[in-house]
């Protein structure tokens, strides 16, 4: 039904073929959440916020990063503090992240036909040791550790500007409402898929140009340009 969809999107708006393909990192390439738990957890008396419960995860989901830090009270400046620590920490544990299933296999066959990137929040040491260790680093024509948590759009209208193509020739792949946000505000192609951070409602609510549901339907994007 998904495939049906995409199509859809590529004749009725005739927008132009896909060009390039950018990748948020956490949630979308590698999964990190659950050490990322085990780390925030290990630290977040640092900053007087409770643990988190595994049974507490998903219901997590179905908030955007404002909402959770807003639920929270957590302020913007902390939560880049805390971010920073949950960086440094995780580049001690990197070795024991895994790409999610089909990803790498999915990235190959892309990467065959479109030049891809990266665009992350997270630390470019920890998304080239993650690369190094799962070879896919020859796949990315370049990767950018973006250190704020909001305004990912602004890092994505560089890149745009930077290979000189236009803003619906650009794909924007990622796991959180945040990225789909950005990925609109930037005017490029907005791609969410259901396997990371947010669940597939809440992400479903913010109506992307693409919806994906498994890690093989990233090859959608080829045919999304095929149709452009």
């Amino acid at each position: 039904m998904q495939k049906n969809n995409a199509k859809a999107v590529g004749k009725e708006e005739g927008r132009g073929r896909i060009k390039l393909v950018i990748f948020d990192f956490d949630g979308t390439i590698a999964d990190t959440l659950e050490v990322g738990v085990e780390i925030y957890n290990t630290i977040s008396h640092k900053y007087n916020l409770p643990i988190i419960k595994k049974e507490e995860i998903n219901a997590l989901k179905e908030f955007s990063l404002k909402e959770l830090l807003r639920r929270m009270k957590i302020s913007v400046y902390k939560a880049v503090m805390l971010s920073r620590n949950l960086q440094e920490m995780l580049s001690q544990r990197i070795n024991s992240v895994r790409a999610f299933k089909g990803v790498k296999g999915a990235l190959r066959t892309l990467s065959d036909d479109l030049p891809l990137g990266i665009i992350s929040s997270n630390s470019r040491k920890n998304i080239m040791a993650f690369l190094e260790n799962n070879n896919l680093r020859n796949l990315f024509r370049f990767v950018e550790g973006y250190p704020v948590i909001f305004g990912k759009d602004k890092k994505i209208k560089k890149i745009v500007n930077r290979f000189h193509v236009k803003p619906r020739e650009v794909a924007y792949v990622g796991d959180e409402v945040r990225d789909v946000q950005a990925a609109k505000k930037a005017g490029v192609v907005s791609v969410a898929c259901t396997w990371g951070y947010n669940s597939k409602r809440r992400l479903t609510e913010i109506k992307p140009d693409l919806l994906l549901n498994s890690a093989s339907e990233l090859l959608l994007l080829l045919k999304y340009r095929e149709e452009g």
